[in-house]
């Protein structure tokens, strides 16, 4: 009775917080599945800027609120930047300066006509010939102007626009606003965070995993996740990603594993435990030589 018991306190992991809070591990018997602490958090945090010089005009979620992607969150003040569309909008929508380079044109050509009639009557010179010549060809330049600057208008107009639809700043994935770094009528230069929105399905569990347990786990592999706060609730997640470098002093590698949360019913920042399962030992590197972008690559 006491062997088995002293055996069978041996075959457990323990887990202790070292002198700097890192968690220390003990030897675990390779049959028995290893728990292991960790986080819940966001698998993705954008902060809502904007590009330009404004001032907020309107916040349309508060703290705490869900949103969608393609949601305006947060509406800068445009007034002046419409009032810039329309201006060029009149010089890019107009045909004036087009006509009345054509109207010239015109009158240029029939002139050069009534010329070259005069001068096969011998009633006209040469030189005059030349001017009514150049006339034309300088009117038909005035023309290909017009069209130009007009042009440069339209590619001014959708820059304009461009600058007036980053006015409205919306969410880049479905999330909740989780802080608001601005109110409503403060001043706000490039790049200074106004909203954050996190992403909170998928769930992201960052995992320090030993390294004699690291061999246990391949991208794509399923990994019990269990609520430290209510050990009833559990759900299967997914290893994304194991880290290629372990931390000498812990002798552990960083491993990413996405946990689904469709109905948003689990939060970030909640402490879980993730079950490793017992497998037949491997080399910590085997997981990542299968992985095609490990592969070696053919020498040319």
């Amino acid at each position: 009775m006491g062997s088995a018991l002293i055996a069978l306190v041996v075959a457990v992991a323990a887990v202790w917080a070292g002198e700097d809070g890192s968690p220390q591990f003990v030897s675990q018997s390779p049959e028995l599945p290893m728990q292991l602490p960790a986080f819940t958090s966001p698998s993705a945090r954008a902060t809502l800027a904007g590009v330009q010089d404004g001032r907020v005009g309107a916040i349309h979620a508060r703290e705490g609120a869900f949103v969608r992607a393609g949601d305006v969150v947060v509406q800068l003040d445009d007034r002046v930047q419409r009032q810039r569309v329309e201006t060029v909008r009149v010089r890019a929508e107009s045909e004036d300066e087009i006509n009345l380079a054509r109207v010239r044109l015109d009158r240029a050509t029939a002139e050069l006509e009534r010329v070259r009639d005069l001068k096969s009557r011998g009633t006209a010179t040469d030189h005059e010939l030349q001017v009514a010549e150049a006339d034309v060809a300088e009117q038909q330049v005035c023309v290909e102007i017009a069209r130009t600057r007009r042009e440069e208008a339209r590619r001014e107009l959708k820059l304009a626009e461009t600058l007036l639809s980053e006015h409205a700043i919306t969410a880049p994935f479905d999330g909740y606003v989780s802080e608001r770094a601005k109110e409503v009528g403060e001043a706000v230069e490039p790049r200074d965070g106004i909203v954050t929105v996190v992403k909170l399905d998928p769930l992201e569990v960052m995992l320090e995993c030993p390294v004699t347990a690291a061999g246990r786990l391949t991208p794509g592999r399923s990994l019990l996740v269990t609520s430290a706060i209510n050990p009833r609730e559990s759900r299967a997640g997914r290893v994304d990603r194991i880290s290629r470098v372990a931390g000498a002093a812990s002798q552990t590698v960083r491993v990413r594993i996405l946990l689904p949360n469709p109905k948003l019913d689990w939060m970030a920042g909640v402490r879980v435990n993730v079950e490793i399962p017992f497998t037949a030992p491997t080399a910590i590197g085997a997981s990542f030589e299968k992985s095609p972008q490990f592969l070696p690559q053919e020498q040319p």
